[in-house]
């Protein structure tokens, strides 16, 4: 009983954070929009395709590139 209460207080606090934040984003997560560059990255996907998406972003942001490569076609456009 000890280790359990010493558990949760330990984590508490990261706990009840994650509920709030949850609550305060992921109740409009579906509501949000298109921004600059998501339309830059739908229409390189779109005319591209894996290589396009990979070219793109692969000068300045490499990891970022490859996992946007492997997502591209899970996600689709």
């Amino acid at each position: 009983m000890q280790k359990l209460k010493e558990q949760l207080e330990k984590y508490a606090f990261p706990l009840i954070l994650g509920i709030i934040a949850s609550l305060a984003y992921g109740l409009f997560a579906f509501q949000q929009g298109f921004y600059w560059d998501d339309w830059a990255y739908s229409w390189t996907r779109a005319h591209f395709g894996t290589s396009g998406i990979i070219d793109m972003i692969s000068y300045n942001r490499t990891v970022r590139a490859y996992w946007e490569g492997l997502m591209t076609p899970i996600i689709g456009l």
